[in-house]
């Protein structure tokens, strides 16, 4: 996944090596090996850190590249504030993806999708209680949700809540659909 956000130009962690196998007492699992992101931290800890930047922290470059993100098909599948950083958070920020675990890749565009809308329902809910509502229009906007839909999605999201159960329902919809 990490490889396709590179070809696209959008901002990640370059990947170095992956790998899979047995772990002896923990069991089968994946690795995978990426560049050092200097000068950084996860979105998340910023505004654990730092809560006074939601008030200037601009998200829309964010929403732009996860819009670019859905049109070549590529959806994410657990994105939240842990899995992207912030480079140069007070000078002119840089987010960076950085961990795919869940991604799908998909030979057309996304964005109009349950696939796509369970993204940045995600990302929008885990972000909510952290930035002011006013903002949430301006993301939608970056993003390309249109000036009728975004009230609409506004409306959605305060009552939306991320389930294990919700996760595990729309992994087995979008698998299906592949």
């Amino acid at each position: 996944g990490l490889s396709q956000l590179e070809i696209l130009g959008i901002p990640c962690s370059v990947p170095l090596f992956w790998g899979h196998g047995d772990f002896g007492p923990h069991g089968w699992g994946e690795i995978l090996a990426t560049e050092w992101v200097g000068q950084s931290q996860s979105l998340r800890d910023l505004l654990v850190t730092r809560p006074e930047v939601s008030g200037s922290l601009d998200l829309s470059p964010l929403f732009a590249d996860l819009a670019r993100m859905h049109a070549a098909g590529l959806y994410h599948g657990m994105l939240s504030a842990r899995n992207i950083l912030v480079k140069n958070a007070l000078k002119k920020p840089v987010f960076v993806f950085i961990d795919l675990a869940r991604f799908h890749r998909f030979p057309w565009d996304i964005r109009g999708t349950r696939m796509a809308l369970s993204d940045l329902m995600v990302l929008c809910q885990r972000l909510l209680p952290r930035f002011p509502e006013e903002k949430v229009p301006l993301w939608l906007s970056a993003y390309g949700v249109p000036d009728s839909g975004r009230m609409d999605l506004l409306i959605r999201l305060k009552r939306f809540r991320s389930t294990a159960f919700l996760r595990k329902v729309w992994v087995t919809e979008f698998n299906l659909r592949i």
